[in-house]
């Protein structure tokens, strides 16, 4: 069984969820006998072998609107799909529903649903129509949970061919920090801090966090590197933040270490586009506490609230001070948040459990052909 799989971005050139999240069905799905290749696109064209696949990298030309485009992808983008069996599109990637339509391609295919597209009005009107035509082509849409399920408008059309498989993270890729990387960040920053790990982003809601953090003196760690990494520095400085750590970049070691030394993990993002948090997972797999927001989406699956942590509303800056001060000031709740939370993802949330599931769906799709 061949498998294509295709996102705008792809591990090990570009960080993030959804790319990790690829990875992890591509490495999981190879145990049982699938033959995985992954197109994205880069600064560099090139290929690569990576986790078990093969890695097309395509030049990308132009990006509008959080949207690349690569011209010598979409040239070649029907001689490529002719490889597999299946492809596997993971959405939002508007480039790609144009370039499946465009290149009129037949092979059968299937959609994970990560997350809405949030657009302005105008741009609504002008890609609904293609999204529409993109989706009801599909043989199969899967979302990351039932929260995002029930709640997208968009996926409410699609209701007869949609399912929830959630995403999965493997425990083995975070052993025990190695003991010169866990004494280094423990002497740099302590522990028992709040921690929040991601890509700087606006949906993300970090002002919003740097405003909780002006109400409280619970020590906080940001760690990632993104758009707003300028903003947020300027505003720790601005406001005397002293107990506020702003580390930029962090190798997976680094992550691991981090993890270990917090009190809790904190995803306070503002809108949709925050549609599960492979974060929370981490944080649930260290046995942390979580603080999230109420979105409508996968992280309040993750995380549910008064079990697995504290869930607040977005754009919320007391609610999310009250919520570390809440856990800071009481460890043997924390601990009792993490523990839960350690078993809700070992129950759900494991990348052996997501590749058996995604395997069920590629066999039943082929066996109908």
């Amino acid at each position: 069984m061949r498998i294509l799989q295709i996102y705008k971005n792809a591990l090990p050139l570009s960080m993030g969820g959804v790319e990790q999240v690829i990875k992890n069905i591509t490495l999981e799905t190879r145990k049982l006998g699938v033959e995985q290749q992954v197109l994205a696109l880069n600064k560099n064209s090139q290929r690569m072998h990576y986790a078990g696949a093969e890695i097309h990298y395509f030049y990308e030309n132009f990006s509008y609107a959080s949207c690349p485009f690569s011209l010598s992808l979409w040239h070649r983008f029907k001689q490529l799909t002719a490889w597999a069996d299946l492809i596997h599109y993971h959405y939002p990637w508007p480039s790609a529903d144009f370039m499946h339509l465009t290149c009129r391609i037949k092979k059968p295919f299937i959609v994970t649903y990560h997350a809405d597209v949030l657009k302005a009005q105008w741009q609504k009107f002008l890609y609904t129509p293609i999204q529409n035509a993109f989706l009801e082509r599909a043989k199969k849409i899967i979302a990351t949970s039932q929260n995002l399920l029930t709640t997208s408008t968009v996926l409410k059309k699609f209701n007869n061919k949609s399912t929830v498989i959630p995403l999965g993270i493997n425990p083995e890729d975070y052993p025990t920090a190695q003991p010169e990387v866990y004494k280094k960040w423990q002497t740099q920053l302590g522990q028992d801090f709040i921690l929040f790990v991601g890509v700087l982003r606006q949906y993300k809601g970090l002002p919003y966090l740097l405003e909780a953090a002006a109400q409280t003196k619970v020590p906080l760690v940001i760690a990632g590197q993104g758009p707003l990494y300028q903003e947020l520095q300027t505003n720790i400085q601005a406001n005397n933040l002293n107990h506020v750590h702003l580390i930029g970049a962090i190798t997976e070691a680094d992550k691991v270490a981090l993890l270990q030394l917090c009190r809790a993990v904190i995803l306070p993002s503002q809108t949709r586009a925050e549609a599960f948090g492979i974060c929370l997972l981490e944080g649930a797999l260290f046995k942390k506490p979580l603080i999230s927001t109420e979105l409508g989406t996968g992280t309040s699956f993750v995380n549910q609230d008064q079990k697995t942590g504290l869930v607040v509303a977005p754009k919320n800056a007391q609610a999310l001070a009250h919520a570390m001060n809440t856990l800071y000031q009481n460890p043997l709740l924390a601990e009792e948040y993490g523990t839960q939370a350690f078993q809700w993802f070992m129950n759900n949330f494991t990348s052996a459990t997501m590749g058996e599931r995604y395997l069920q769906v590629y066999e039943k799709i082929l066996e109908r052909l």
